[in-house]
């Protein structure tokens, strides 16, 4: 982020953000974590549900309240627990 170029964001942006790799990545039965910030307008839930969630068939969608696009940065507590409370379940079994 600090090394970021605004002529690299704009570029992404506007063309690297509207490439669709769906066919090649075809569809990962894995278990999942997809987080979205509820406060990420064009990229929040129902943008993740729709764009990533369909090549992740075993995976979930958790939402970040008060928390945009940054989410490690703007909610750095809840990001972490959702990583951590499955692996401290697995751990314990």
């Amino acid at each position: 982020m600090r090394q970021s170029r605004p002529a690299k964001w704009t570029g992404w942006l506007e063309r690297g953000s509207r490439e669709d790799w769906s066919r090649q990545v075809g569809s990962l039965p894995i278990p999942a974590l997809i987080v979205a910030g509820a406060e990420n307008g064009d990229l929040g839930e129902v943008a993740q549900r729709r764009l990533n969630l369909p090549q992740y068939p075993a995976g979930r969608v958790e939402v970040v309240a008060d928390a945009a696009h940054l989410i490690p940065l703007e909610q750095p507590d809840r990001p972490a627990a959702l990583i951590a409370d499955p692996l401290r379940r697995i751990a314990q079994a």
